[in-house]
């Protein structure tokens, strides 16, 4: 009996050992976390430390099996795992934490410009709204973010915003005008609005007689069998609104085009005749041709002595040029070559005293654009403009004093001393709005939904005309100034000087 026991109790001994064992093999073992400097760090929901200098934060004894690890800091998003705790291993957890955001809606003044922590931000739309989006939030800061308004004429305001995370903050920030300072040469002309006809929709060109008595409205790309577009032309007593004749189609061309000043003609560049045609704008009949290869742009100077056109490179079956563009020089009158020269895109304006033409040039920028200024009676090469954004639109005033390069903004330079004048927005980003300018050049009109007008001295906005209907993206000045001409989706509107 007492061997029995004996050997009962060796069992036992035995059996506990092997407990024992087990447990230890089961033993908890170590936890890793890895993140930012004073995170708090929650196991299975309840608090397991906070995460000193070194960014990391070891929970001993954590026990095999599955788990989950949140991760806590301030203005940061909240981190969530699980993570599977295999005995006698480490298990390790990184967590990056994201930044809270918020968006930032600011009500102000319409075109003004948005700029937080010294950044540029964005432009109000027509109704003076801005929105920001994904800004750093915070949750229980006071001032986290620098917000400046501005716009010319305006006193520009700041102010320290909250952004709340994960939501929209409103604020309103009012500009107050500043008090107009005397305008050299006199105040700006007002307009008021006359009268709106039906008419083309979106047309790609206005311009008035040199007198001011007749608008024509033409539109291009209506159709565009290959080679010739057909358009439509449309042309109006001014005062009366009365429509002198309309063209439906008219010939035009699926390159840049160019109307001469008295009405009378279209200069329409063909490119598959490899010919430049001008036709009678009232009758449509083909008056005489001028020879050019690839010929892709015709521009003709406002007083009607020169002619600019551009012969495209030949592409190959990759759509890659296999030689170089080549810019002509016209006396129109006669139809004789004054000067060639390559490299440019077609995109030119001449000016009005026939001295200078402002011409795109290729580069391998992919959002930025090359102007140069040459001289035409000596076809030098005056200087050139580096400018932000691409497919420019460029204009010279009627004095020939000023060119304005349109990209993402308006940017006006000095034409005899490059020097930079103000920079006007546009408001809606790109170059597809046009502009004009008064006869005596001191103010440039813009077609941004609304027509505004600036005073070139001082960049301030001196006028701005609503358009009934849709945005207005074209627009053009009378040459002696008592009209404005805009146009929206199928109508011209006409506005009137007050006298």
């Amino acid at each position: 009996m007492a061997a029995l026991q004996r050997k009962l109790g060796l069992l036992t001994l035995t059996v506990a050992s092997l407990m024992s064992a087990q447990i230890i093999r089961e033993a908890a073992t170590d936890l890793i976390i890895d993140t930012q400097a004073e995170a708090r760090i929650y196991l299975d929901g309840r608090p397991a430390g906070t995460v000193g200098r070194t960014g990391r934060l070891t929970i001993k004894e954590t026990k095999p099996g599955t788990h989950t690890v949140e991760v806590r800091a301030r203005d940061k998003r909240p981190f969530k795992t699980q993570i599977t705790v295999v005995e006698g291993k480490t298990a390790q957890v990184t967590a990056k934490l994201e930044d809270l955001t918020g968006n930032l809606e600011i009500m102000t003044v319409p075109q003004a410009e948005v700029q937080v922590d010294g950044k540029r931000a964005g432009v109000a739309d027509s109704s003076g709204r801005a929105l920001v989006w994904n800004i750093p939030a915070c949750e229980r800061c006071i001032g986290e973010h620098d917000v400046r308004v501005s716009r010319a004429g305006y006193n520009p305001e700041e102010r320290k915003v909250r952004v709340a995370p994960d939501a929209v903050t409103t604020v309103t920030i009012t500009l107050t005008q500043t008090e107009a300072s005397a305008e050299p040469g006199g105040p700006a002309p007002k307009y008021a609005f006359h009268r709106r006809m039906e008419a083309i929709d979106f047309p790609a060109s206005i311009r008035f007689s040199s007198d001011g008595r007749r608008v024509l409205a033409v539109a291009d790309y209506v159709a565009c069998p290959d080679p010739i577009c057909k358009g439509k032309a449309m042309l109006w007593e001014t005062d009366t609104g009365r429509l002198l004749w309309q063209k439906d189609p008219v010939l035009w061309a699926n390159g840049r085009s160019s109307i001469s000043a008295d009405l009378r003609s279209l200069i329409v560049p063909v490119r598959a005749r490899n010919e430049v045609r001008i036709y009678e704008a009232e009758t449509g009949n083909l008056t005489r041709q001028l020879s050019h290869r690839n010929v892709a742009a015709a521009h003709l100077s406002p007083d009607g002595k020169y002619l600019y056109t551009l012969g495209a490179c030949t592409t190959n079956n990759k759509g890659d040029c296999t030689d170089t563009t080549t810019a002509v020089l016209w006396d129109f009158a006669a139809g004789k070559q004054l000067r060639t020269w390559g490299n440019g895109t077609g995109v030119a304006a001449i000016s009005p005293d026939g001295i200078w033409i402002g011409e795109e040039m290729d580069n391998d920028s992919p959002d930025a654009s090359t102007i140069v200024l040459w001289n035409l009676p000596t076809g030098e090469s005056v200087r050139r403009f580096e400018i932000d954004g691409v497919y420019p639109k460029l204009y010279f005033s009627p004095d020939s004093r000023w060119i304005v390069i349109n990209t993402k903004s308006a940017q006006v330079f000095e034409v005899s001393t490059g020097k930079r004048g103000p920079t006007l927005d546009l408001g809606n980003g790109d170059a597809t709005s046009s502009v004009a300018f008064t006869a005596d050049s001191r103010f440039m009109a813009g077609a941004v939904g609304d027509i505004v007008m600036w005073s070139l001295s001082t960049g301030q906005e001196v006028t701005r005309l609503k358009v009934p209907g849709s945005d207005a993206r074209t627009l053009a000045i009378s040459p002696d100034g008592r009209w404005i001409a805009g146009s929206s989706s199928g109508y011209l509107t006409l506005f009137r000087r007050a006298e």
